[in-house]
């Protein structure tokens, strides 16, 4: 998981992007991604770059941990029983006059289920070939990501090939608000600015969700597992700083080493109540260039692939998108990678300590499988009211 933390660190290090939009990506997206270039990619120093930031020492390490860990994921939520809705698919096209290398079409379809395909024509019929690939992305994002791919006749007809990963989230909270219950009050943004956004409420007492630590606070919001108990379990967690303007201080804090503290099993008191609780509704997409975050990590992204016949001067470019709504039901998230060229309630009653959470300035959340601890998204909410 180093490469997706090494993001997030560059990312929590951009103090000033912080400060002006809604930030979200997918560290699981990403890794994917990554692990299926690494593959592509000649025996070497470079190779041996790539595999120390994806977490593994030789590619065989690297393809089985995709298979024992993504696929269980997969496995489970794709099927009709699974919620929530997760899935997950890659995708490969390649120019009709290039060949994949056998052993790596195999590697791909085989170990990365990805779809290959080799008919598209960037050079005459880009558009159509844009097309294409927005379309697939679409699909398998329900939706959410549109229009992914820009047509561009100087630089669609130079594309040899596009290798792109999709993801999509659904889940409904374990413990869903009630949309009669949502009121409009005030968010204090980090510049200054007062605005009036609506928030999410409940009228009950939430507990065992709820850790204090000394600049922040956790509130972990579970979505319902109808198999009770059995198979995956999802939750969102917010994490909100004390001070109105603490976000910076937090995002410095958790730059530190975001792997130990995102993946930790938080400690959440049962003597906690929730009193007054307000989460903002939000709904924003984002999306930036991962190969640049790359290059800064030392990973070079003209590395010689095995793939194709690429040279040390072909460019390569790493897109992400990804996108999330945040409402009264629950959440639904998507993302798109891409490559140009324990929860629960406490069974006794201890004393009670009431609490609020009213989360009315930016904040950090994360949304993550429980039984392996791993991130699915991350995310910075600095305006409920930026938008798409």
């Amino acid at each position: 998981m180093e490469l997706d933390m090494e993001i997030l660190k560059k990312f929590l290090g951009c103090k000033d992007g912080l400060m002006k939009k809604n930030l979200i990506f997918s560290p699981l997206s990403i890794n994917i991604l990554m692990s299926m270039v690494a593959n592509t990619l000649k025996e070497g120093p470079e190779l041996e770059k790539w595999l120390s930031l994806l977490g593994s020492k030789t590619i065989a390490d690297l393809n089985a941990n995709y298979t024992s860990d993504i696929q269980q994921l997969t496995d489970y939520c794709n099927t009709d029983e699974g919620h929530p809705k997760f899935s997950l698919v890659n995708s490969y096209w390649i120019d009709k006059k290039f060949k994949l290398d056998p052993s790596c079409e195999l590697l791909l379809s085989t170990v990365y289920k990805s779809k290959v395909s080799n008919h598209l024509d960037f050079k005459n019929k880009g558009r159509e070939a844009i097309y294409e690939i927005n379309s697939w992305a679409e699909e398998n994002t329900k939706g959410l990501i549109k229009n992914l791919l820009k047509y561009n006749p100087e630089t669609t007809k130079l594309t040899i090939a596009i290798l792109a990963n999709a993801l999509y989230f659904k889940g409904v909270w374990l413990d869903q608000f009630d949309p009669s219950r949502t009121l409009i009050e005030k968010f204090y943004t980090l510049n200054g600015d007062v605005i009036q956004v609506p928030y999410m409420t409940h009228n009950f007492s939430l507990s065992g969700c709820y850790a204090p630590f000394d600049e922040f606070n956790v509130l972990q919001l579970p979505y319902d597992n109808p198999s009770y108990g059995k198979g995956l379990t999802f939750a969102m967690y917010i994490f909100l700083p004390k001070e109105n303007d603490g976000l910076l201080n937090l995002m410095s804090l958790f730059g530190s080493n975001p792997k130990d503290f995102l993946t930790q099993k938080f400690k959440f008191n049962p003597i906690y109540y929730i009193g007054k609780l307000r989460i903002p509704k939000f709904n924003f997409n984002y999306k930036f260039e991962v190969s640049k975050t790359m290059k800064e990590l030392g990973l070079s992204m003209n590395a010689q692939a095995k793939l194709l016949p690429f040279t040390d001067e072909t460019v390569k470019k790493v897109y992400h998108s990804a996108c999330i709504e945040v409402n009264e039901n629950g959440t639904e998230a998507s993302a798109v990678t891409y490559e140009d060229d324990n929860y629960g309630c406490c069974m006794y009653s201890p004393p009670k300590k009431y609490v609020d959470f009213v989360a009315d300035h930016p904040f950090f959340f994360m949304i993550r499988e429980e039984n392996s601890r791993r991130p699915i998204f991350f995310g910075v909410v600095v305006n409920p009211l930026l938008a798409k």
